[in-house]
C-alpha cells in the first residue's frame, strides 16, 4: 500500500482556485513533497509532537522561586528548568520577545522599540538582516503545523503576523478563557499564551515576592496557567499528542521598572515540561564582567567614556606591602586586539603606583606582548618578573604575584594558574626604602602609569591578603571563588572584589577588615554575559547543566518539532533538550 502526504494547506488553496477558473497573480508554491512508501500490514502511529509557551511578563526568576507557586511547583516534578536563566541585555518587551521568537540576541536581530523593525546600523543605505521567529520558519517550512498566539499587547499581535490564529486579548483573564477555548476547540501544533498582569504588578507597585500586589499576581497567573494545563490533558487526541509546555518569562525587573541590563533586570525563570522528563533544575548562576578597555593618555577620549577603568582609593595604604608582605591574586581574561591577537605594548591592568619610571614605588601587573609581567619597586630598586605567555587561548587564567620582607630583602614571585611561572627576584638591601605607593588601586588602564598601548580585557576575583601564601594554597585558589570565613587565611583577607554584580558602577569589597574600599568604575563601561568564558572557579560541575536563556526557547521548539535547524539561520542557542532524548524518545 502506498500513502503520500497530505499536500499542504496553501498549495491546496492555490488548486481548488484554479479548478474554479479564478486567475491567482500571487500564491505561494510549495514543492511537491516525495512519496512515503509504507510496506503492507504496517501501523505506525506516533504521538504528534506539539508546543505550548506560556510567557509570564516580567516574572523575575528569584522571586517566582520564592513564591513557588502551586502549578509550576508540580510541573517542575517533570521539567528542566532554572529560575537564574538570563533575558536580553536590553529588557523592554520588544527586544525580548524577539528574542525568544528568532533565537536570536539583540545585537544580531536589532529590534528595540515597539516598532518591531530592526534599528538601522552603520551603514544607513545598508538593509539590516532580518531575522525571522520561528513562526516564519514553520509557516515555510512546515505550513501544515497551525499556530494560535494570544496577547492583549497589540504591538506583539502585529509581529505575530505569520501565525494561522491571532487572538488579540482586552486583559490575562480574557487570555487564559480564549487559550482553554483554543485547546477544546483546534487542533494547534503551536500555541503562545502571554500574559502581563504580572509585569504591571511590578512597574505599579515592585518588582518583588515581598510585595503583596507583585506576588498576588504570579499567584493569580500561576492559577491561569493550572486551568491551562488541566485543559490541555483534557483534548480528546492528548493520548496521541506529545506537549512539551514552556513556561518562561521575558524579563525580570527593580524597584518599579524595567529596560536595562542589570543582574536582576535580565532574571528570568524557564521551565521545560513534559510527563516523560526526569525533574533537573539547571542551577547555573549566569557570570557578568565589566570589559575593561582603553588608551587613557588622550583627555578627549577620556572625556568621552572611551576608557573603561575602576578606581580604589587607598588612604590608608593597607595595600601597600610596606615592611610586610602581600599575596595579589586576580582571575583575567584577555580579548583579541584590532589585528586579531592578544598581544599588546605594556598596558598595566592591574597597579598601586604613580608610575613604573625607574624604580617608582609601588606595584603593578601589565601585559607585554602576549606575556604578563609582574612589576614591584621600593624607589631604589625594582624587580620586574615575566610570564612569558598567559591568556593567548581566550580562557580565563589566574596571576598570582606575592612579595615577602624578609630580613633587609623582597623576595617577589609570580604564580600562573598555581604554578610558579618564573624563577624568584628579588630586591636586596631594601633597607628603609618600602614598597608604598599613595597611588589608589586600579583595574584597567592607569594613565600615569607606562607610555604604552591599551588594555582590552575582564578580571574578576581580585583578592589581597597582608601576607604571603603557601604555594599549596595559591594552586587551590585557582579553583575558588568565595573565600569562606572558615579558610584558613581569612583573617588576613584585606581585599576581595569578585566583580561580577551584574550592574550599578560599583565592585564590592567583600572583605571584612577596616578600610576596606569599593572600586569604583569609570567610562562607558556594560556588563557583559559570557556565558561559558567563564573561569574556572565558576564553570559547571555536571557537564549537562547549561545556562538557559531566553535565546533558547525558538532552538528547542524547532527541534521538538523536527525542523531541521540550518547553520545559515545564525541562532545563538543549542538544542540542549537532545542531551535528555533516553527520557522522551519513543521506540
Amino acid at each position: 500500500m502506498r500513502r503520500y502526504k497530505n499536500t499542504n494547506k496553501v498549495l491546496a488553496f492555490c488548486g481548488m482556485v484554479l479548478l474554479l477558473g479564478t486567475t491567482i497573480s500571487a500564491c505561494k508554491k510549495y514543492a511537491n513533497p516525495a512519496p512515503y512508501f509504507e510496506e503492507y500490514g504496517e501501523v505506525v502511529v506516533k504521538p504528534s509532537r506539539r508546543v505550548l509557551i506560556v510567557s509570564i511578563d516580567g516574572a523575575v526568576g528569584a522571586e517566582v522561586k520564592k513564591v513557588n507557586p502551586v502549578t509550576i511547583a508540580a510541573m517542575l516534578k517533570t521539567s528542566k528548568y532554572s529560575f537564574s536563566a538570563v533575558s536580553e541585555a536590553k529588557t523592554n518587551a520588544s527586544a525580548t520577545w524577539v528574542s525568544m521568537m528568532t533565537g536570536v540576541s539583540m545585537s544580531k536581530h536589532g529590534i528595540i522599540d515597539d516598532s518591531y523593525k530592526p534599528a538601522p546600523g552603520p551603514d544607513e543605505h545598508a538593509a539590516p538582516k532580518y531575522y525571522p521567529s520561528f513562526l516564519s520558519r514553520i509557516l515555510d517550512i512546515k505550513p501544515e503545523f497551525k499556530t494560535v498566539t494570544l496577547t492583549s499587547d497589540a504591538a506583539l499581535n502585529k509581529y505575530f503576523i505569520e501565525a494561522d490564529h491571532r487572538i488579540l486579548s482586552s486583559n490575562d483573564a480574557a487570555t487564559k478563557d480564549s487559550t482553554l477555548k483554543v485547546l477544546q476547540a483546534e487542533d494547534p501544533s503551536v500555541v503562545i499564551a502571554n500574559f502581563k498582569e504580572v509585569e504591571m504588578a511590578g512597574t505599579g507597585f515592585g518588582f518583588s515576592a515581598d510585595v503583596p500586589e507583585y506576588k498576588a499576581a504570579i499567584v493569580k497567573t500561576d492559577g491561569y496557567l493550572g486551568e491551562i494545563m488541566e485543559s490541555l490533558k483534557k483534548r480528546k487526541n492528548f493520548g496521541k499528542e506529545d506537549w512539551l509546555v514552556i513556561v518562561t518569562s521575558n524579563h525580570g525587573g527593580i524597584g518599579k521598572s524595567f529596560g536595562g541590563n542589570s543582574s536582576v533586570e535580565r532574571n528570568i525563570f524557564s521551565i521545560y515540561y513534559n510527563p516523560a522528563f526526569k525533574p533537573f533544575e539547571m542551577n547555573v548562576k549566569p557570570f557578568y564582567s565589566v570589559r575593561l578597555y582603553g588608551k587613557g593618555d588622550d583627555p578627549a577620549i577620556v572625556a568621552a567614556g572611551g576608557v573603561v577603568r575602576a578606581t580604589a582609593d587607598d588612604p590608608a595604604g593597607i595595600y601597600n606591602p610596606g615592611s610586610g608582605s602581600m599575596t595579589i591574586e586576580a582571575k583575567v581574561l584577555f580579548n583579541k586586539n584590532a589585528s586579531g591577537n592578544y598581544s599588546y605594548n605594556v598596558p598595566p591592568f592591574l597597579s598601586k603606583t604613580n608610575d613604573r619610571t625607574g624604580s617608582i614605588a609601588g606595584w603593578s601587573f601589565f601585559r607585554n606582548n602576549n606575556g604578563v609581567t609582574f612589576y614591584v619597586a621600593n624607589g631604589a630598586a625594582n624587580q620586574q618578573i615575566t610570564a612569558p605567555t598567559v591568556g593567548t587561548d581566550g580562557k580565563w587564567h589566574t596571576i598570582t604575584g606575592t612579595i615577602a620582607r624578609v630580613g633587609a630583602d623582597y623576595k617577589v614571585n609570580f604564580f600562573v594558574d598555581g604554578s610558579k611561572a618564573v624563577a624568584e627576584g628579588i630586591i636586596s638591601n631594601a633597607g628603609t626604602n618600602l614598597v608604598t605607593s599613595p597611588s589608589p588601586v586600579v583595574m584597567g588602564y592607569q594613565p600615569s602609569v607606562f607610555s604604552g598601548g591599551y588594555v582590552d580585557m575582564h578580571m574578576a576575583d581580585v583578592k589581597i591578603w597582608n601576607k604571603v601564601l603557601s604555594d599549596d594554597a595559591i594552586k587551590n585558589n585557582v579553583a575558588v571563588a568565595d573565600v569562606p570565613v572558615t579558610d584558613p587565611n581569612y583573617s588576613n583577607l584585606i581585599g576581595y572584589w569578585p566583580a561580577n554584580e551584574g550592574g550599578g558602577n560599583i565592585f564590592l569589597n567583600k572583605a571584612t577588615v577596616a578600610n576596606a574600599a569599593n572600586f569604583k568604575v569609570s567610562g562607558n563601561y556594560n556588563w557583559a554575559l559570557l556565558g561559558a568564558a567563564v573561569p574556572a572557579s565558576y564553570a559547571n560541575i555536571d557537564p549537562n547543566a547549561v545556562l538557559f536563556q531566553n535565546i533558547d526557547v525558538a532552538s528547542q521548539l524547532l527541534y521538538w518539532l523536527k525542523i531541521p535547524i540550518k547553520p545559515d539561520w545564525g541562532l545563538d542557542a543549542t538544542t540542549w533538550l537532545s542531551k535528555f532524548e533516553i527520557e522522551f524518545l519513543k521506540p
